[in-house]
């Protein structure tokens, strides 16, 4: 199976790209979510879309600077994702249960660990 966690982070890393900086990031990711807005076509759109999940993942991987953190973070995600239902509020978002238990707590002990 295609690990893009490990194809992103292989990209940043050959190219010496692994500095954190909040506001390039930012600025990255604005920039592929406007290119992703003004897609007209289906594949312009996909290829916005997986542009933010590249750029998205490469931020975290700065970040953390470890790939394995930045796979665990996240997993960690996607599990709290995995909690919700179906309830869907008035613009159709997926709503958090009542007893959603946020992921903050688990990233902090991946941020942690060595």
């Amino acid at each position: 199976m295609f690990d893009v966690v490990r194809e992103v982070v292989k990209w940043n890393t050959v190219r010496e790209n692994t500095d954190y900086n909040k506001k390039l990031e930012y600025r990255m990711l604005l920039e592929e979510l406007d290119e992703y807005l003004g897609a007209k076509t289906k594949v312009d759109q996909a290829d916005g879309l997986a542009d933010i999940i590249f750029v998205a993942i490469g931020s975290l991987f700065k970040l953390t600077g470890s790939e394995e953190k930045t796979a665990a973070i996240l997993q960690i995600v996607c599990n709290a994702n995995n909690q919700k239902g179906n309830k869907k509020d008035a613009d159709g978002k997926i709503i958090k249960p009542m007893h959603f238990i946020h992921p903050e707590e688990l990233i902090e002990l991946v941020f942690d660990t060595k």
